[in-house]
């Protein structure tokens, strides 16, 4: 089976719109917190506390990325750049 068997094509032009969005009225929502950053020509970055970790994107959306963090313990900071494994 492939993923179409899965995900039936939507026909847009058939789309029954109101009932459409009723499907996602009570989805859940994430809340993003905009992080800093050292560098003005860096797209602004974002980042989401999900289950297990953070979901990280920039604000032209053109990636999404998991950080694994169960405790959710990162402070958003990134390490030294000359930091090493050995200190």
């Amino acid at each position: 089976m492939n993923f179409k068997d899965y995900l039936p094509a939507i026909d847009m032009e058939n789309i029954d719109w109101k009932r459409f969005y009723k499907m996602f009225k009570g989805a859940p929502k994430l809340e993003w917190q905009k992080m800093k950053s050292g560098h003005r020509k860096v797209a602004d970055m974002y980042r989401s506390p999900v289950v297990g970790g953070w979901l990280i994107t920039n604000s032209d959306n053109s990636s999404l990325v998991f950080i694994p963090d169960p405790e959710h313990c990162w402070n958003g900071a990134s390490f030294p750049v000359n930091a090493t494994d050995e200190e």
